[in-house]
């Protein structure tokens, strides 16, 4: 008698044990270039993590036409589809008529890359505050630096470099205001090339008049390549980044020390997650823009940062703290 009341008590347990919020559900990633496009290991880790967190179905799509891709997967009924990367963003947000029931998830890592009044009903835009992981970039840079080294910022003439490098100069200065660093900013505005063989011709120019860190507000790694040289004829030089943790580019001589101060990082991956969850919790924001930051840790400093002291992780945590503050007081 006490086994078969022990056996009814489990059934009724697993019965009546809740379901996976994401029971049901199937969320679909399309993204520029398929599995080997750029990006792709950490925007599907983010989807992994809600399958795992969720329990939702998850695939991706690799497919050259990524428009009837969207149109396949809303006629399979997929509940959610996220896009990540230029081309896999027009195709999810210009085809509404396609869209059915799905909602759709618009990664756009550059804040610049879609106006708002652009977002389309079926869909949420999600922008990353990229500005304020190049701020704490920054203050790392300034804290790192000897009394009179010369930081200097590097990029192309782009609307999102010129942010990107003034808001790296504003945590150079908040951090001379607040912790007495003694860097200088040898040149106060961003420095501009054509392309990457331009900005390789400049930096290199930059390292051998004395500027001893420079960030790099356009990505790519000709900054790397030039302060690497510079590291090859003896020079104390650095970089910092601002497209994705960069630092084993940054590898020198034996390859135990990288050239990669720190690197400013968006992380898509976390920005999919975080709406995912809004969107299973009945709180997807259709046809609006969310703007995703530090208090997400959807930006910020790359993870390991090996160049950097304690003390100085300890102040950049402080100022990520003083950031997130003024965004809750606004």
């Amino acid at each position: 008698m006490r086994r078969v009341f022990a056996l009814l008590t489990l059934v009724f347990l697993v019965s009546c044990s809740p379901k996976p919020l994401g029971a049901g559900v199937t969320a679909c990633l399309l993204l520029d270039g398929g599995a080997s496009g750029a990006g792709f290991s950490e925007v599907w880790a983010g989807l992994t993590d809600a399958h795992r967190e969720f329990g939702l179905e998850i695939k991706y799509v690799a497919d050259g036409d990524l428009s009837g891709a969207f149109a396949r997967l809303c006629a399979e009924n997929c509940s959610l589809a996220a896009a990540f990367g230029p081309q896999a963003v027009s195709a999810c947000a210009g085809n509404g008529s396609d869209a059915g029931n799905t909602k759709v998830i618009l990664l756009a890592p550059e804040e610049e890359d879609w106006p708002a009044s652009a977002v389309p009903a079926h869909a949420a835009l999600v922008r990353f505050a990229h500005g304020d992981a190049a701020f704490l970039a920054g203050v790392a840079a300034a804290l790192e630096a000897r009394p009179g080294d010369r930081l200097a910022m590097l990029g192309l003439d782009t609307a999102q470099a010129a942010h990107l490098a003034e808001r790296f100069r504003a945590g150079v200065l908040y951090a001379n205001e607040n912790y007495e660093a003694g860097a200088v900013l040898a040149f106060s505005s961003l420095r501009t090339a054509s392309d990457a063989l331009a900005q390789r011709a400049a930096a290199d120019s930059l390292y051998a008049v004395g500027v001893t860190t420079v960030f790099s507000a356009s990505g790519g790694t000709a900054v790397i390549d030039a302060c690497r040289a510079a590291r090859g004829k003896g020079l104390e030089t650095f970089v910092v980044c601002s497209d994705g943790d960069l630092y084993a580019n940054g590898l020198y001589g034996d390859g135990t020390r990288s050239c990669v101060l720190t690197s400013a990082v968006t992380r898509p991956g976390v920005g999919l997650q975080n709406m995912v969850r809004r969107f299973l919790e009945g709180a997807f924001p259709e046809g609006q823009t969310v703007l995703l930051g530090l208090a997400e840790d959807a930006v910020g400093l790359a993870h390991d940062n090996p160049n950097l002291s304690a003390e100085t992780l300890m102040r950049v945590e402080q100022a990520r703290a003083y950031l997130i503050g003024l965004g809750a007081a606004g």
